[in-house]
């Protein structure tokens, strides 16, 4: 399964802070679910770029200021890749406070999952796991 990953804190603001465009500098034709990977590196510049957005925002939780707390290094969650938008002013998702890339990744239904941990790599990468439903919950396992 296809696979993106995304440093934190903008991981954590994908699946818990109503973020849902993230910012590329590259595009894709790839459109479909997508495993959200949570990258090991975190700089403080990140943090406080992010902080900064987040206290625009209203109705908006603030990541965790304890950087313990934001999981690195693994799957955190899932969501439905359905468009990417490069930089066109006129689309109406450049109007959202998270959009600032030349490349917009638009997301929906997005969905945290249990923390799987696993390396990242650069563009979309392929990992083997695969997506299930049961009951109306989305769960991860393991097999193409």
């Amino acid at each position: 399964m296809k696979a993106l990953s995304i440093r934190q804190p903008w991981a954590w603001c994908i699946l818990h802070g109503r973020k849902r465009v993230e910012n590329r500098t590259w595009t894709t034709d790839y459109r479909g679910w997508l495993l959200l990977h949570s990258g090991v590196t975190m700089s403080r510049s990140d943090y406080d770029e992010c902080d900064e957005v987040c206290a625009r925002l209203t109705h908006v939780e603030l990541p965790p200021r304890d950087s313990r707390a934001l999981l690195r290094g693994g799957i955190v969650g899932a969501a439905e890749l359905i468009d990417v938008v490069e930089n066109d002013s006129t689309h109406p998702v450049f109007n959202s406070p998270w959009a600032f890339g030349p490349c917009l990744w638009i997301f929906d239904r997005v969905t945290p999952l249990g923390f799987v941990p696993c390396r990242g790599r650069l563009s979309l990468f392929d990992l083997p796991y695969h997506l299930e439903t049961h009951d109306g919950i989305l769960t991860i396992r393991e097999g193409a």
